[in-house]
């Protein structure tokens, strides 16, 4: 039977082993390392992980699991972190799940994809996570072109519209707000996007040139009195989008983007906004109060009131977001030439009202275009017809939760039947192109990705 070890009990790794624990009981996690105690036991402590299998270092955890491909691994740490573990799970022939980034660094990229190659013929496998290639739009996407539904492909633009409060938390605040400590945001947001470019085109770049730019979050655009830290007393507290407090112990943000959903969770969203007070009183909603859920959920392990406060009061996240040490961009533009000929610009940017993705695909017979987020539907209109072809699909919500449990699924039957996911050069490809778009940014140059930045191991 297949057993299944996490290493890396954060966000991630902690929905990727409740999402399996939900779709293949008998695959449920049966092995835990992670260095902070709280998540560690956390996790066990839903899984029924036994104290001999729970460990502080994913080194001892792997000399307790045997080789080969009955053992499978799920690498979901920091993203300075995925190198070692991956290739060291690799080495032992496990079928391994890698959050992304794969590596933070041409060389450690490359290193996964070696290990990865040598992992086929001991039995394991590599599967990258690119969660959007498993939602349902984005897979119409790419039947549609493998249809020549617009003809042959010309042109692609994709834009990746970052929702201002999670470009403050994440790329501000959070764990990626400096590309030194953590890797360049082109990387760590963007490379699901850019693995989409790749394969839509089915063609690996060969050059691409860059702009990024971070023009809000400045400490020369601070309010005149304002602190280093939202709980020392600013005086636009009572209407700064990004008062630490509202943010996180309120919820506002997050309750503000819910409040458009359908069904019960919009109605809840609505209510607890409009009654703050009221809401606070009545069973079914008191639990939200403090704000539990994410982004608050990354911040403290210790998600009480008390527990939230102290982690603004002495954290990162309770920092004014114009006086933050951070450096990364809060809108970059690319433009990319594929070998097949295909040209493609890419946009990101951290100040859109509502997170998701616009793209449209010019081809020879057609125009093809494509909204994901809070709707998410597909238009295909063909040259000569005066009607488009239009297909709407569920909306997630918040995020790529049907994505997340599309990818698992698919590991899942990965792990039942032994096949393999597709090569890891084709994971990585988009890894690359981050990185030669991270460089033209920096050096204002036009990168050619060949040999140095090619795709191939």
């Amino acid at each position: 039977m297949q057993k299944v070890a996490l290493i890396g009990a954060g966000n991630r790794g902690s929905l990727y082993a409740r999402l399996l624990g939900t779709l293949a009981p008998e695959l449920r996690v049966s092995a835990v390392a992670e260095p902070v105690a709280m998540r560690r036991e956390a996790l066990a402590s839903a899984n029924a992980v036994p104290r001999d299998r729970q460990f502080n270092d994913w080194r001892h955890l792997l000399e307790h699991v045997p080789d080969g491909p009955t053992q499978a691994v799920i690498v979901a740490t920091g993203d300075q972190d995925h190198v070692e573990p991956a290739c060291a799970a690799l080495s032992r022939g496990h079928h391994v799940l890698l959050e992304k980034p794969v590596a933070t660094d041409v060389a450690g990229i490359r290193a996964v994809q070696q290990a990865a190659a040598r992992a086929v013929s001991a039995g394991g496998s590599l599967t990258v996570c690119h969660v959007l290639r498993y939602d349902p739009l984005f897979r119409s996407i790419r039947r549609a072109l493998d249809d020549r539904r617009i003809g042959e492909l010309v042109s692609v633009y994709h834009a990746e519209n970052v929702s201002w409060y999670h470009m403050a938390h994440s790329y501000v605040r959070g764990r990626w707000q400096n590309s030194h400590t953590s890797s360049p945001m082109i990387l760590a947001k963007s490379c699901h996007d850019l693995d989409l470019l790749c394969w839509f085109a089915g063609s690996v770049p060969i050059q691409v040139s860059g702009t990024a730019e971070r023009s809000i979050f400045r400490v020369e655009r601070a309010p005149e009195g304002a602190p280093e830290r939202c709980t020392d007393g600013c005086p636009v507290a009572g209407h700064c989008l990004y008062e630490a407090v509202r943010t996180y112990h309120d919820g506002v943000p997050i309750k503000q983007a819910l409040a458009h959903s359908g069904g019960s969770t919009g109605a809840a969203a609505r209510f607890m906004l409009r009654y703050p007070n009221l809401a606070r009183k009545l069973p079914v909603l008191s639990g939200y109060r403090p704000w539990r859920e994410w982004p608050t959920s990354t911040i403290t392990d210790t998600l009480s009131s008390a527990g939230i406060m102290e982690a603004l009061e002495t954290g990162p996240y309770g920092r004014c977001v114009y006086r933050s040490d951070n450096d990364q961009p809060d809108h970059l533009e690319a433009t990319i030439r594929f070998e097949s000929g295909i040209g493609a610009a890419f946009r990101m940017h951290g100040q859109s009202s509502e997170e998701g993705r616009s793209i449209r695909m010019d081809g020879s017979d057609g125009t093809l275009y494509a909204r994901f987020g809070r709707i998410n539907e597909l238009s295909i209109h063909r040259h000569g017809e005066r009607r488009p072809q239009v297909k709407k699909f569920r909306s997630p919500g918040i995020g790529h939760s049907t994505a997340d449990r599309a990818m698992i699924a698919t590991w899942v039957r990965i792990l039942r039947d032994d096949r393999a996911p597709e090569p890891p050069s084709l994971a990585t490809a988009s890894h690359l192109l981050a990185l030669a778009i991270h460089e033209s940014s920096q050096t204002g140059q036009t990168v050619n990705m060949a040999g140095r930045w090619s795709a191939q191991p």
